[in-house]
């Protein structure tokens, strides 16, 4: 569009232009349209004032819909040009600027707090947490996974299982000098010995050094399934598409409960959530795998096979400020905004910043003088060039911060209907695969990564009247890394291939016996990830599945942490108790602290001595009442204290109460101003909040101190509600409740709180109401009933 403003239509400076006519060189002055294909006509009246060509271009480009706060953003770029005479180009800053407002791109009307440019940054600290990547290979169009790996000899019952996948596959039947010999006898497969294809020998090698597993007949599923049961019905996707098939197997949720999001990204969300630095990152194609949960609002980082080009190219205005103005233009949202105004700034905002992200890691990379060694310096196939870009941002983790990384490339070209050119894809894929191992390697990070490869499906084991294969279900696929536990196939190779299996359902197409779920449980908890119910938000289908058939991390990693024996029991936090026993059922996972065998864990920090807790009992009624009692809160007395600045610290276990939001619940309590906003329902406007279960077994709470956000005085809370109890299930006990009257001031966005137990960040707008109290306990609620504006549906604040 800038382009289109400033030099009419041209392909030159990445215009709309699709070709030049005739030998048109680019025109190098702004505002000069001389060699393009068509320009731009509009020219206000001679006459016209600065005010009259805005209500026009309004008029003209939003409908009358410019906010003030717009308009006086774009009156202040204009008017010096406007003020020289210059009409003609004060026209193109304001055409340009409309144009990138959230008025042009949406037909409702935008409202912004004119607070200033959406505040987007990356991590400033170095990660406390070592370096682990995961890599999703997508081979798009459907493999051929039954020529990858292939039934040879060593078979059960003295069969010719290779005679017999032979006849089944036909012409398309690999011969068995054609593939690589693995060692499969301790795998319980139908044959001792497999063939891997022989175009990949890098896969026979890192199989036979131990840091290669393949999986068997795996693909996606809803449950498990036999040809006995409807499973046309019982599988909710469309099966045999490749649209639908690619994005299932890059969501994993196949009843689209977190509809959007893939696995990798939901992975992330959790990580980010436990205090991990991470990165989601798409090479080029499809981001589907990366993406996260809209309400973690993860941002997803494309790697583009080519260096950062230059958005404004020839600018209007100088010294970057025309893309400064398009960032103030799209700044933060009133409570109010436009849904299609919010989104459009909020991605706008995110690719400026992300734009600049980029060739500061640029600048970075240039002044450390980093090469490659594997890659050659111009790639020759699309795939070498992709991996060698993956491993160029690899190598810049240090300087972005991050410490767990999921990443989704692709390979093209396996959808083989009519011939089959396996062989030559795979030796580019062969190739691509040595030169990045060798490349992780030389990093230090080959044992930090581990690569996966997928398909949109599996392809038919018998072959078509074209010599190719057709759209099938199930599929053969591996795992790469230098941490891998390999050497062996997990999942069940068909016994048969043929009508004789319980998986066949014709035409060559078997049911899949391992789901996507049990490949993406194990390495999710190698990334990290623990317990029944971050497991269960990662993969959303896990319960239709045996726990104990899904793959642990120690199945598949050599420094994996889960025994296998955890999916006996039911353990929601992740701490190794079981549910039913624990007492402390939240504890930290990602802490690192080991819990006992109550499922409590110690504090972080605090005295020497643990303060001592005297059980007092509860009061018996008098007499037998006719109904029950209602159970008496536990209470303990407390024989020793140490002050806190917070019984909440950042890493303390906390939920959301009432309504939905945006937001990490863990900003409320993140020791920064970093605003968290909940959006009310009806419901859910007489107790939104949060409830929280501090690293303390327990604690006397004699305050709150509630800190004002960067923006939105309307959704200020004017109430608040103090809740304890030190039993799940007990009733919540009343602890304070009462009026609150923050400041109209505002906290920037994000800054570290300095307080002491006596006093708070008298630097930050914030409001501290203190009440007896001498009840101790060890999970709390807090809610905020009322907000400063009655017609407001969000509470908004920085910390309590």
């Amino acid at each position: 569009m800038f382009t289109t403003f400033k030099f009419g239509i041209t392909d030159c400076w990445n215009g709309f232009g699709g070709t030049t006519v005739g030998a048109r060189p680019c025109d190098n002055t702004e505002g000069t349209t001389t060699n393009s294909l068509g320009q731009l006509t509009y020219s206000p009246a001679p006459s016209a004032s600065l005010d009259d060509v805005l209500d026009e271009l309004g008029l003209l480009l939003t409908s009358s819909r410019l906010t003030s706060v717009a308009r006086t953003l774009i009156r202040s770029a204009v008017e010096p040009e406007f003020l020289t005479g210059d009409t003609a180009k004060a026209v193109r800053i304001a055409q340009q600027l409309i144009a990138s407002s959230p008025e042009f791109h949406s037909s409702n009307l935008p409202r912004l707090s004119g607070a200033g440019p959406r505040q987007l940054s990356g991590y400033s600290l170095s990660p406390a947490h070592d370096y682990r990547a995961v890599v999703f290979l997508m081979l798009v169009g459907g493999a051929d996974s039954f020529n990858l790996l292939v039934p040879k000899s060593g078979c059960m019952d003295g069969r010719d299982v290779f005679a017999e996948y032979t006849n089944a596959r036909g012409a398309v039947a690999m011969g068995a000098a054609g593939l690589l010999d693995i060692d499969a006898t301790g795998s319980g497969q139908v044959c001792g010995t497999f063939g891997v294809h022989g175009n990949l020998p890098v896969l026979k090698q890192l199989y036979d050094e131990g840091m290669a597993t393949f999986f068997a007949n795996t693909g996606v599923l809803t449950q498990p399934l036999t040809k006995h049961d409807d499973y046309f019905s019982l599988t909710k996707v469309q099966l045999g598409a490749h649209n639908h098939m690619q994005r299932e197997t890059y969501e994993v949720d196949t009843r689209g409960i977190m509809h959007g999001s893939g696995v990798g990204g939901r992975i992330l969300d959790v990580l980010n959530r436990h205090g991990h630095q991470t990165s989601a990152n798409a090479v080029e194609g499809r981001d589907t795998l990366v993406k996260g949960s809209p309400n973690d609002n993860n941002p997803v980082w494309t790697v583009s096979e080519r260096s950062p080009g230059i958005i404004d190219q020839i600018s209007s205005l100088p010294d970057g400020a025309m893309l400064d103005l398009v960032k103030q233009l799209n700044g933060e949202g009133e409570p109010e905004n436009s849904l299609y105004g919010e989104t459009w700034s909020a991605k706008l905002s995110q690719s400026l910043f992300q734009y600049e992200e980029s060739h500061r890691m640029q600048t970075e990379l240039e002044g450390l003088n980093f090469t490659l060694t594997s890659f050659p310096e111009s790639p020759e196939g699309t795939l070498d060039q992709r991996f060698k870009s993956l491993a160029e941002y690899m190598s810049t983790r240090h300087l972005r911060k991050v410490d767990r990384e999921v990443f989704v490339l692709s390979h093209e070209g396996y959808d083989m209907h009519r011939e089959n050119t396996l062989g030559k894809k795979f030796s580019e894929l062969n190739a691509s695969l040595q030169q990045f191992i060798e490349e992780l390697k030389a990093m230090g990070i080959w044992e930090g990564t581990a690569l996966v490869m997928g398909s949109d499906f599996g392809r038919s084991v018998t072959a078509n009247s074209n010599g190719g294969t057709d759209h099938a279900w199930g599929g053969n696929y591996f795992l790469l890394g230098g941490s891998v536990d390999g050497g062996k196939i997990l999942g069940t190779y068909p016994e048969f291939l043929d009508e004789r299996s319980d998986y066949w359902t014709g035409r060559g197409r078997m049911i899949p016996t391992t789901p996507w779920e049990s490949v993406w449980n194990g390495i999710g908890q190698w990334m990290g990830v623990r317990g029944d119910n971050d497991l269960g938000w990662v993969l959303p289908n896990r319960n239709n599945f045996d726990k104990c058939a899904l793959f642990s991390d120690q199945d598949l990693f050599l420094n994996g942490e889960i025994p296998q024996t955890a999916c006996l029991i039911n353990d929601g936090d992740g701490d190794g108790v079981a549910d039913e026993v624990d007492q402390c059922p939240n504890s930290q996972y990602w802490t690192g602290l080991a819990s006992d065998a109550s499922g409590c864990q110690p504090p972080t920090a605090g005295p020497t001595t643990s303060p001592t807790l005297v059980p007092q009992p509860t009061i018996a009624p008098s007499s037998a009442p006719s109904v029950p009692p209602t159970p008496a809160p536990t209470v303990f007395g407390v024989l020793e204290v140490t002050p806190k600045a917070s019984v909440i610290t950042p890493d303390s276990a906390i939920v959301r109460v009432g309504g939905s939001n945006n937001h990490a619940v863990g900003r409320a309590i993140d020791g920064t101003t970093d605003k968290y906003e909940v959006h009310m329902s009806d419901a859910a406007k007489t107790g939104a909040g949060f409830e929280v279960t501090p690293f303390w077994p327990h604690s006397i709470v004699q305050g709150i101190r509630v800190y004002t956000a960067s923006d939105g005085k309307s959704r200020d809370p004017t109430q608040f509600v103090v809740e304890g109890r030190n039993r799940e299930g007990e009733a919540w006990t009343l602890i304070a409740g009462g009026d609150l009257n923050l400041s109209v001031e505002r906290n920037p966005q994000g800054v570290p709180i300095d307080s002491s137990p006596s006093a708070p960040d008298l630097a930050k707008a914030h409001q501290e109401v203190t009440f007896q109290n001498t009840a101790a306990y060890s999970h709390y609620r807090v809610t905020f009933p009322e907000t400063r504006s009655t017609s407001s549906t969000i509470v908004q604040f920085g910390e309590v």
